[in-house]
């Protein structure tokens, strides 16, 4: 008993919920995509990190003026273009850290730099109960309160200015000696100072061009005390200063790099930033120092090696950093960073629209598959019920065609096409069988007959003639016997024999001229035209089944050919091959047998007249034959009335 598996609904279904999968694959897609993404975008941020070190390259020097011994860094941050300057602190108030303070809470004093416009501007908000203005007519300058500014560069040359009030508002910077006691000759140096009393003191604010510091690096102040409880009055002062700042310079070459999402900074090797463009940054609102420990990436291109990778803070950002160079050192590096929220929402936005998209095709699909399942699950029951009726309950059939599925083009079709032309080949079997044994009655109860009554009158016959008249009739019955015997082995062995036959390139002229010849020594009585073509008509095929085939259209033009009649034997070509014709003289074909006349056990002879055996397999033995040989046989009755035509079409080749 075989065991039934599952239904084709039970498959399809399975394969319909095999696309569930697409969201995951989906997901997966997107994945590797963002990974792409994600690593295409870097290497172009590196490429940009690149060209922008090259391109600051020839101003890298100027990222190690900040740098000396015996030196505070103070950082100088960007400021606003609309801050005023006008000595009062409210502003400085939203930059962020507190800057640098000096002394206790009855004096002191603290310094915030910041930087806007090519200046260095400086907060000094000094804590003194008792502020005290200059006398105009005062030469000494030791005797009021005072900001001093020394300048200091690299070779040793020093400027001092002092910063002293007659009363808020602007004040002079005057040039003095190292002190500040005096005032001595000097340019301006461009500074300026705005003078403003504060609660518990007074602040000054002072602005410096950026090009006087890079001659003089180091800055230190100094706050003045004109105390009169005591004789020189008493003064606090920072430790000698090199301000980091953003570098306009460096910025106006990094300004091209401005007009896209990325943003580039530019920082010295202690990690100031000392330049940056671009949008928005991910890094931090406006940072002052990028530390190594937070920044690997940063800490490697201070070191000399370039390289890219995605950043974490406060989410996630894709970054590269190039060393910059100058005489062959390293003097800080050029970092360049775009946030990821951009591509993640690219990502999550493209996702939603795709899964939306996917389960609306996912629904389409798994319906239109269960909908597809059950009505090919019904086609296939309906064809197999009606292949199941055409047999009925006894083993009798009772149908050759099948109505369902006849006219699809799909495979059911094919299906159904092919049961059919089956149960047509099976009911040709199935009346060979069922005729057979009243053929067999037919044709061997003659000669049957004939043996008998030799047979029994061989006993009462006493002369020897007749004795042998009588064997040589029973002789004659049982040769009839045997001949039809072997006219069915013949027919039976036929299929197998033609599917083992080696096949050959033959020349069908040539072998239908040989035969011809031989068949005209045979029956000599019979008049014989042959028209042949005069070129070779190649075939492939097997010889001895030809002449099989040849043998059994001229027996049965013998057959039917009146002794005055002719038997014309034509091969010409036709189309893609060779059409062989044997016309004869004689009756015309019985109405409704020429459908059928190449069938098993069928023949047109109206009588048997005990010449022969007449089974009717000749005709099929030459369909056979042609269906081996990939042609078809045909038969018709003659355009003039006079006969029949037994047509052969055999495919030619080159």
């Amino acid at each position: 008993m075989v065991r039934r598996g599952p239904s084709l609904g039970g498959k399809l279904l399975l394969a319909s919920l095999l696309l569930l999968t697409l969201p995951w694959l989906a997901w997966r897609a997107l994945l590797a995509f963002e990974a792409f993404l994600v690593d295409g975008q870097l290497r172009s941020l590196e490429l940009l990190a690149t060209g922008a070190a090259l391109l600051l390259e020839p101003e890298a020097e100027r990222l190690g003026h900040g740098r000396g011994s015996g030196t505070t860094t103070l950082y100088a941050w960007p400021m606003t273009g609309d801050q005023a300057f006008d000595g009062y602190p409210g502003e400085w108030r939203e930059h962020p850290g507190n800057g640098l303070a000096v002394g206790a809470d009855t004096f002191g004093f603290s310094l915030r730099l910041g930087t806007r416009d090519g200046w260095l501007h400086g907060l000094v908000a000094v804590r003194d109960p008792v502020a005290g203005y200059r006398n105009p007519g005062e030469a000494a300058l030791d005797h009021s309160d005072a900001v001093v500014l020394e300048l200091h560069a690299d070779d040793g040359v020093s400027r001092y200015r002092v910063l002293t009030a007659q009363g808020p508002g602007r004040v002079a910077a005057l040039p003095s000696t190292p002190d500040g006691s005096r005032i001595v000759p000097g340019p301006s140096l461009g500074l300026e100072a705005q003078w403003q009393p504060a609660s518990g003191g007074y602040t000054v604010e002072f602005r410096l061009p950026l090009a006087v510091l890079a001659g003089h690096p180091v800055v230190r102040v100094r706050v003045h005390d004109a105390d009169r409880a005591m004789p020189r009055g008493r003064t606090l002062a920072t430790p000698p200063l090199r301000p980091r700042h953003r570098d306009p310079g460096l910025e106006a070459l990094l300004g091209g790099l401005a007009a896209g999402p990325p943003r580039a900074w530019v920082v010295d090797r202690d990690g100031w930033v000392r330049a940056g463009v671009g949008g928005p940054s991910g890094l931090a609102a406006e940072p002052r120092r990028l530390a190594r420990i937070d920044l690997p990436l940063l800490g490697a291109a201070l070191e000399g090696r370039p390289g890219s990778a995605q950043v974490r803070r406060a989410g996630t950002l894709l970054a590269a950093a190039v060393p910059l160079r100058a005489g062959g050192e390293v003097l800080g590096a050029v970092l360049v960073e775009q946030p990821l929220d951009a591509l993640l929402q690219l990502r999550y936005r493209t996702f939603a629209e795709f899964g939306a998209a996917s389960l609306a095709l996912l629904g389409a699909s798994v319906l239109a598959l269960l909908l597809f399942a059950g009505r090919l699950a019904w086609r296939i029951r309906r064809l197999g019920r009606e292949a199941g009726a055409a047999i009925d309950a006894r083993g009798r059939q009772v149908s050759t065609r099948l109505a369902a599925e006849a006219r699809s083009g799909d495979e059911l079709g094919e299906l159904s096409r092919a049961i059919s032309a089956l149960l047509v080949r099976l009911r040709r079997h199935t009346r060979f069988v069922e005729s057979l044994p009243r053929t067999l009655r037919h044709e061997l109860s003659n000669p049957l007959n004939s043996v008998a009554t030799a047979l029994a009158n061989l006993a009462e016959e006493r002369s020897d003639a007749g004795r042998q008249a009588l064997l040589a009739r029973a002789g004659r019955g049982l040769e009839r016997v045997e001949k039809t015997l072997a006219t069915l082995t013949e027919a039976a062995d036929l299929e197998e024999a033609l599917q083992g036959d080696p096949r050959t390139r033959l020349d069908l002229a040539a072998l239908l001229r040989g035969y011809l010849e031989s068949f005209a020594l045979q029956h000599p009585e019979r008049r014989l035209e042959a028209s042949l073509p005069a070129e070779p008509a190649p075939v492939d095929g097997v010889d001895h089944r030809l002449e099989q085939m040849l043998d059994k259209l001229l027996d049965n033009a013998v057959d039917f050919t009146p002794p005055e009649g002719t038997i014309a034997v034509e091969l010409g070509r036709d189309a893609d091959g060779w059409r062989l014709a044997v016309a004869n003289d004689g009756p015309l074909l019985p109405p409704g047998l020429e459908g059928r006349l190449f069938e098993t056990l069928v023949s047109g002879r109206p009588r048997a007249d005990g010449r022969g055996h007449h089974l009717g397999l000749g005709l099929y033995v030459v369909r056979r034959v042609a269906e081996a040989h990939g042609g078809r046989a045909s038969v018709r009755n003659r355009a003039d009335g006079r006969g029949v035509t037994f047509s052969v079409w055999l495919p030619a080749v080159a």
